[in-house]
């Protein structure tokens, strides 16, 4: 697994990158507290520093094809710097460990912490990061299975979906970051992507708990992402789409990232 470890720089509050996410964080960001920490108003101090540039998680979906699957990984890799990866199965699912694996240790070799889509015993068996527990309608009895089967050694975070009170709720249940994607059979994803937009914006200003704007497609929306201060951005690659036009998507996306505003520290 991906070595632990968490951002923090002088004078800024603890920015938690998902590799870097640890069973028992130090200051704001450990888990257990019964309640959900709230920033300070921005801007409170003239030397606060500079936010650090959100991060890029890549949602890929496996292959029943070994080397396809490793093929397609590697050159998105190539294409973008990522800090996590999603990694979700095929459409009929994984018909092998032997798919997975591979895929696992190539992203993890580059310092990627994976994380398995729903699916926390094939993550403990992979030895991935931790698991991404998908949105249904009952994420938080999913969400709360995964941590049980996993414990607090994996990250297990979550896609709220579109619900602010799932949203609370399982970062109260102790999910190391909150999602909000758009799910594939939405057909309005105009609409679906400027409600993750304002979504996003409302939890980065006000929770500490790391936000993930989950089904990004575009490097328009990556920008916009970025200003509202998400924490991670997981871009999914367009369905079908040749070499040529991943390494073009994703050099977009990444050009795309812009720092945020300065941010003060916090205190307790």
């Amino acid at each position: 697994m991906v070595a632990n470890a968490v951002l923090a720089g002088e004078g800024s509050f603890p920015r938690l990158v998902l590799a870097a996410i640890a069973a028992e964080t130090d200051g704001l960001g450990r888990r257990g507290a019964s309640v959900l920490l709230v920033r300070e108003d921005l801007m409170t101090s003239k030397t606060a520093p500079t936010r650090p540039l959100t991060q890029l998680c890549l949602q890929f979906e496996g292959s029943g094809d070994l080397k396809a699957g490793v093929s397609r990984l590697s050159l998105a890799l190539r294409h973008a710097s990522f800090s996590s990866l999603i990694l979700a199965a095929p459409q009929g699912g994984w018909a092998s460990v032997s798919l997975v694996q591979p895929l696992v240790e190539l992203a993890q070799a580059q310092g990627i912490a994976t994380l398995i889509e729903g699916d926390a015993d094939l993550a403990r068996a992979v030895r991935a990061d931790g698991v991404h527990v998908p949105w249904s309608e009952d994420v938080a009895a999913e969400f709360a299975r995964a941590r049980e089967g996993l414990g607090t050694k994996f990250i297990v975070g979550a896609d709220a979906g579109r619900s602010r009170h799932d949203a609370m709720a399982l970062a109260e249940a102790g999910a190391d970051y909150i999602g909000f994607g758009i799910p594939a059979f939405v057909e309005d994803r105009v609409t679906a992507a400027e409600r993750r937009l304002d979504l996003t914006a409302w939890w980065s200003e006000i929770f500490e708990i790391p936000v993930m704007a989950l089904d990004v497609e575009t490097a328009t929306d990556v920008g916009l992402l970025c200003a509202v201060q998400a924490d991670f951005v997981a871009v999914r690659l367009a369905s079908g789409a040749t070499d040529y036009d991943i390494e073009v998507q994703l050099l977009a996306m990444s050009s795309a990232r812009v720092p945020g505003p300065a941010v003060s520290s916090l205190a307790v």
